[in-house]
């Protein structure tokens, strides 16, 4: 791997803090009762018919769906499971105004039109479970297993979430071990692509005030969608396990410890881009640019030995503590992070000219303490926030100029990163219930961040036979700066190292909600809120060769982001129909955006971008059995000032020879949102017997989107709509399950992500989605 850390300094510093903050609790005097049941527990409140009540913990307790002020959608783990869902990238089928694209080293993740492409700075689509930030690209590549549910908050969520969250945020909650023995597992078995897919666990009491759960993934997908006429095989290939193990205790019954531990092996192999379109160049002409189910990826070959894959290997460790003492409740959640990731990409051409490497070792430890009181007239809560991240970055852009006739050497450029963060954060939130009907909430975190940067670009020769092992002393040795003026000549890089780029950030980050409940079956709700991600330092800088470097050009500046939000969700009360419906609008400003230009990619602050738009959910269960769920979704997102786009390719081969071409984005859509999305959930119970069977069917739909940063039409997708399938047979007891699944019934393969080829001019290449899947599914409950 390339960087290698130990973190025994951290995991001792990890147990102190839960140490201190046992201390702290026991001499407290002041905390409030709250409920004791976990959230496996009590995540449905059932009722005698029609519509059951949904409980998250979107705002850090326990409450109704419908009475969180703010647009939210939950999807229980049961569901994730009967769909075969077991990475965030399959929940684009359930979500609407979500996607999540693997493509490439880096991940992107999007909400209502906006998010993160890029690796060196933190998601504007936070990720967290079990309370903690899992906040770089990299994370949304972990498994989702054992899952109690998945809460999908939209809009900036940074009061109760920190900073970093503009766009929204994924809350997700894993399964806590409660008081009995309880047994669960599955496994399923899909047949187009040879994939397995293996979970369960297991709650075994220990005491009367202890109990231990574990817990075990494993998804082994042998055979993927596209061909590689390169390699002969059928690419990518996934393997992927986990475990997780959680200790509940209650020594007390004011007192509630968890303790959980994790490990996380991921690895892709292989691709899922191709080329579109032939180059402008004759000496670089492709043989396949045909969209289909081929492509051609020579990178295992000479002369980089390389082929491409992307691993990640992850462990958490996390104490949680509740106290409870009659007036408040004081929680505290403490974690460490250790995440090391690699990865081997090609610009998707048949030609032996390009290959990136990727690495990454991040680690981060979290403190939080919350204090929680409600009166009955007047709630608050206030608490503060540490977290220390170690951020360790490398790329090497391999370039074998040879292979194209350019009259250069093949030639390797080496770029990294090593950051410091800091994040010190204090919080407030208070609720005033004026009248039994009618609530104001204001609050605001104010937050001090702290950055330590060193960056460095530097030349090497070619660099091959790399793998997740190879360190970052392996690639260092292989720099030479004899060879920067060719790199200058081909990269249009100059070589730099700066040392000790020093970022320091104070961001005030109020919100305010105004609730009306008329009755306990309906709340109308108004949402003000204003919050801000860290800004931090460009990995891939270069500088010019006109102009040379700067250290103030490396750095870009910090994104913030203003949202209102207004809505209304209810209940009949005959309990057969359930709605929402929201109107948000959010403006961004210094949106930070990473795209690509030539062979590397860079980041940049467009000036105003805005989302506004319309959501709509109903729930209908006009009879015992038959269940309805629809969304329907407008959304109008785009760049408001973004003079300084990268050109399309259409307009880089048009501009004049030497020049850098830029296009004005002003007033475009942003990438990968829909005006209009949708989705149609339709289930319905048949009893036969001691059997019940449940048909199902399932369409999200979505109107056409750009895949890339920079609305090249060639990175348009076309509107689809795409229909799963499911038929599960239980016993009325419901111990047992089994059930066959079809997802993406008309075989519908659309385009994940797109962008210029890097070395190709007049290339273009497409990243594209898995197609049809049909499988069998078992499982059962002890």
């Amino acid at each position: 791997m390339l960087v290698t850390h130990k973190n025994t300094r951290i995991r001792k510093a990890l147990f102190a803090g839960t140490a201190i903050t046992l201390g702290m609790m026991s001499s407290n005097a002041f905390a409030q009762s709250t409920a004791s049941a976990t959230a496996a527990d009590t995540a449905e409140d059932v009722t005698s018919a029609g519509i059951q009540d949904i409980v998250v913990t979107a705002q850090k307790r326990e409450e109704r769906l419908r009475d969180v002020p703010v647009s939210i959608l939950a999807v229980s783990g049961e569901k994730l499971q009967d769909a075969n869902i077991a990475r965030l990238t399959d929940l684009v089928t359930i979500v609407p105004n979500f996607t999540l694209s693997l493509a490439g080293n880096a991940p992107t993740t999007n909400l209502r039109g906006f998010g993160t492409y890029g690796t060196q700075f933190a998601q504007s689509v936070g990720k967290f479970t079990d309370n903690v930030s899992y906040s770089r690209d990299l994370h949304a590549r972990l498994p989702l297993f054992d899952i109690e549910r998945v809460e999908v908050l939209k809009g900036p969520q940074v009061l109760l979430y920190g900073n970093s969250t503009t766009a929204g945020a994924l809350n997700i909650t894993t399964k806590q071990p409660g008081s009995e023995f309880e047994a669960d597992a599955s496994a399923s078995y899909e047949f187009n692509h040879d994939e397995t897919i293996v979970q369960g666990g297991v709650t075994v009491p220990l005491s009367d005030w202890a109990s231990f759960r574990v817990a075990g993934f494993f998804q082994n997908l042998d055979k993927g969608w596209l061909r590689n006429n390169f390699t002969g095989r059928d690419e990518p290939t996934f393997r992927n396990r986990a475990v997780r193990g959680t200790l509940r205790l209650t020594p007390t019954n004011d007192l509630t410890i968890s303790l959980k531990a994790e490990y996380d092996r991921v690895r892709d192999n292989g691709g899922t881009g191709q080329q579109i379109r032939q180059s402008t160049n004759p000496n670089r002409q492709q043989t396949d640019i045909t969209l289909d189910d081929y492509r051609t990826s020579t990178a295992s070959g000479a002369p980089f030995f390389s082929p491409e894959f992307v691993e990640v290997r992850h462990e958490t460790y996390q104490a949680d503590i509740s106290y409870d003492a009659g007036v408040g409740t004081i929680s505290s959640t403490t974690a460490y992070l250790n995440t090391r990731a690699g990865g081997s990409q090609s610009n998707t051409s048949d030609l032996p000219d390009y290959l990136n490497f990727l690495f990454t070792h991040y680690q981060q430890f979290s403190q939080e303490l919350r204090f929680t009181v409600n009166t009955g007239s007047i709630d608050y809560t206030f608490g503060g926030y540490f977290e220390d991240n170690k951020y360790k970055a490398a790329t090497v852009v391999d370039a074998n100029f040879p292979a194209i006739a350019v009259p250069l050497p093949a030639l390797g450029r080496y770029v990294d990163i090593d950051q410091r963060n800091k994040n010190y954060s204090v919080f407030a939130n208070l609720t005033a219930h004026l009248t039994d009907e009618f609530s104001v909430t204001a609050g605001a975190r104010y937050a001090i961040l702290h950055q330590n940067t060193d960056q460095s670009s530097l030349a090497a020769p070619l660099v091959t036979n790399v793998t997740f092992d190879t360190s970052q002393a392996d690639v260092l040795a292989q720099t030479d700066p004899a060879l920067c003026a060719l790199v200058q000549a081909g990269f249009a890089a100059v070589c730099h190292e700066f040392k000790d780029l020093k970022r320091k950030e104070y961001h005030f980050q109020p919100q305010v909600v105004i609730q009306y409940k008329p009755n306990s079956d309906i709340m109308f709700y108004g949402k003000f809120v204003k919050g801000a991600k860290q800004g931090g330092v460009d990995i891939a800088y270069g500088g010019t060769p006109a102009n040379g470097v700067s250290r103030e050009e490396a750095m870009f500046a910090p994104e913030t982001a203003t949202s209102f939000e207004v809505g209304v969700k209810g209940i009949t009360g005959d309990r057969m129909l359930e709605y929402s419906l929201g109107v948000f609008r959010t403006t961004f400003e210094d949106l930070q955006l990473s795209a690509f230009l030539g062979t590397s990619q860079f980041t940049t602050n467009v000036g105003k971008a805005r989302t506004q738009g319309v959501e709509a959910e109903v729930t209908f269960v006009p009879v015992t059995g038959l269940r309805i769920n629809a969304t329907a979704n407008y959304l109008d997102a785009t760049f408001r000032d973004f003079p300084n786009g990268v050109c399309t390719v259409e307009q880089i081969e048009a501009a004049p020879p030497g020049t850098v071409c830029m296009q004005d984005l002003s007033g475009r859509p942003t990438p990968f949102q829909s005006k209009y999305s949708g989705t149609l959930n339709v289930s319905y119970d048949i009893e036969a017997g001691d059997l019940r069977v449940t048909p199902g069917v399932s369409v999200m739909a979505k109107s056409g989107y750009y895949v890339g940063t920079n609305d090249d039409p060639l990175g348009y997708q076309k509107g689809l709509a795409l229909v799963d399938l499911n038929l599960a047979v239980t016993p009325v007891d419901s111990w047992w399950k089994a059930s066959v699944f079809v997802r993406n019934l008309t075989d519908k393969a659309y385009k994940e992500y797109g962008v210029a080829t890097a070395l190709i001019p007049g290339g273009y290449s497409i990243y594209m989605s898995r197609g049809r899947s049909i499988g069998v599914q078992v499982g059962a409950r002890f």
